[in-house]
């Protein structure tokens, strides 16, 4: 019994090989390590190309003095003096358009 493990432990120790089977043009089958002749040889398949990242929109340089700053300021102020006569639902979704457009023009001043 004791030899039985150890022939079973070589066996499982020797390497493999891939082993291809072959069928010939008489009809007669082999076997061998190398791909069958004619066949095409399969590999993993590549990824696609990465596409390069949309351009980000140019964005206005930001300075003290900046116009497009003033701008979007005198907007937002405008908006909140209009706040009294809004509905409640028509104020938050102003206030959610000053959040996005806050965060748009990060670089300006609040």
């Amino acid at each position: 019994m004791r030899h039985l493990l150890i022939l079973v432990a070589l066996l499982l120790a020797l390497p493999t090989h891939a082993m291809n089977k072959c069928v010939g043009a008489n009809g007669r089958i082999t076997y061998q390590q190398d791909p069958c002749p004619g066949t095409v040889v399969r590999g993993v398949p590549k990824p696609p190309p990465a596409e390069a990242p949309a351009a980000q929109p140019a964005r206005p340089v930001i300075a003290e003095g900046n116009t497009a700053c003033d701008r979007v300021r005198q907007k937002i102020a405008g908006i909140y003096q209009g706040f009294p006569a809004l509905s409640s639902q028509q104020i938050v979704e102003a206030e959610r358009m000053i959040a996005r457009t806050k965060q748009e023009y990060s670089d300006c001043k609040w």
